[in-house]
């Protein structure tokens, strides 16, 4: 199965959740394509935290924080060909299994590396990716170092404190670093990049 999403990517908006079926559904879409619309079963979110006592907001919350690895194994299964029969693509806990083996595709092995505890408490689905939170503010607001070890791509996420009503945010690195200037998750985030650094140089 091709391990790149070939050009398919999410909506940038809130999935829409289906309280009496207990699924997400979201739209993959692509240019010069018609839209392809996802369900994601709640089992497999369930299975991504390891909990079956999840609330609603709670499922919100591991959604975003999978997104990137929700529409990846979404995109493998459209290009694969594997749809329901009304078209849509259908995505349960299997499919967002945790990888703990190796993986085979187009004649090459990729070997799922042991997951950092800062990774295991988030609950990654995929060793592909790691997050591991670097900075919460007193009042609830929290940033991650997002990276996608397969890519080499790496992105800081921001998810504002539930009050405040905002939604996750994804900003690249050095973006946000520029931007941030001298503010405590600026310091933060330099601080984990040099630690980062040193322990990929020993």
């Amino acid at each position: 199965m091709p391990m790149e999403p070939e050009g398919w990517y999410m909506d940038a908006g809130p999935p829409s959740w289906n309280a009496e079926a207990k699924t997400f559904s979201f739209f993959l879409r692509k240019s010069g394509r018609e839209p392809v619309m996802c369900i994601l079963a709640m089992d497999a979110l369930e299975t991504a935290a390891q909990t079956s006592d999840l609330s609603e907001p709670a499922l919100n919350r591991i959604f975003d924080a999978h997104r990137l690895m929700i529409e990846l194994r979404a995109a493998q299964k459209l290009n694969a060909g594997l749809l329901e029969a009304d078209g849509c693509v259908l995505l349960g806990a299997d499919d967002l299994r945790r990888r703990t083996g190796s993986e085979t595709c187009e004649g090459q092995t990729h070997v799922a590396p042991r997951a950092s505890p800062a990774t295991q408490s988030t609950g990654a689905m995929f060793m592909a990716i790691t997050a591991e939170d670097f900075y919460r503010s007193s009042n609830g607001d929290r940033w991650q170092l997002i990276r996608d070890t397969a890519s080499g791509r790496s992105f800081v996420r921001h998810e504002p404190n539930l009050l405040s009503g905002g939604r996750a945010t994804d900003t690249d690195v050095e973006e946000f670093l520029n931007r941030t200037g001298s503010s405590p998750e600026n310091l933060a985030l330099r601080a984990l990049l040099d630690k980062q650094t040193r322990s990929d140089g020993s």
